[in-house]
């Protein structure tokens, strides 16, 4: 797909100028872990949330500012059996390693509270995801009865709320919400979200 080339291509030169101009300064190490809005469509009664872990590496851009990040995750819906609220149509098994870049904000707004405090992401995130074809449908010869992989690509919008703080850790709570990029048969209602507990260690 050429807007998928051109999507790789970006996030390659983003990379490229965010840690050359940080100098590849690491200055963070997180481990996240939340849920995450699956691929399993809204009008069916199944679950919709999935255990999702992450692993962040952050470095600093400009000190207690601004800063760049990268990330890896994976989810597996766990689904390996038909809908059953919908027992007339196609049932998927979805997982996905999530990998990506954003930017930090520090704006220190409440820089007198060190009980909370708060930053900012912005980023951009590649999402390959393998679907299982488990069973389904009006009938055999209906298209997409088989197992596929597609690449999504999403910008992502969170903040970190800091809620305790030690010497060397933060623990913090971080919603963000995804916007898918182009409207791929598996992102559909082009929205998704997460919410993680996570906990940094400063290097």
């Amino acid at each position: 797909m050429k807007d998928s080339a051109i999507i790789k291509v970006f996030f390659l030169l983003l990379f490229i100028s965010t840690t050359s101009y940080s100098q590849i300064s690491v200055q963070n190490v997180a481990l996240e872990a939340g849920l995450m809005r699956n691929l399993t469509p809204v009008w069916y009664s199944e679950t919709h949330l999935t255990f999702y872990p992450e692993l962040n590496i952050r470095g600093s851009i400009i000190k207690d500012k601004l800063g760049w990040g990268l990330l890896i995750g994976y989810w597996d819906d766990g689904i390996d059996e038909l809908y059953q609220s919908v027992t007339d149509t196609r049932t998927f098994s979805y997982n996905s390693i999530v990998s990506g870049i954003y930017l930090t904000y520090n704006p220190k707004i409440l820089k007198n509270y060190s009980y909370l405090q708060m930053m900012f992401n912005f980023g951009l995130s590649w999402h390959n995801i393998d679907a299982k074809y488990i069973g389904g449908g009006y009938a055999e010869n209906e298209p997409d009865r088989k197992n596929f992989q597609e690449d999504v690509y999403t910008i992502d919008t969170g903040i970190n709320f800091i809620f305790y703080s030690t010497r060397n850790l933060d623990f913090y709570l971080q919603p963000t919400m995804l916007w898918n990029l182009n409207k791929y048969r598996v992102f559909e209602e082009g929205i998704r979200f997460q919410i993680v507990l996570g906990i940094s260690w400063r290097i």
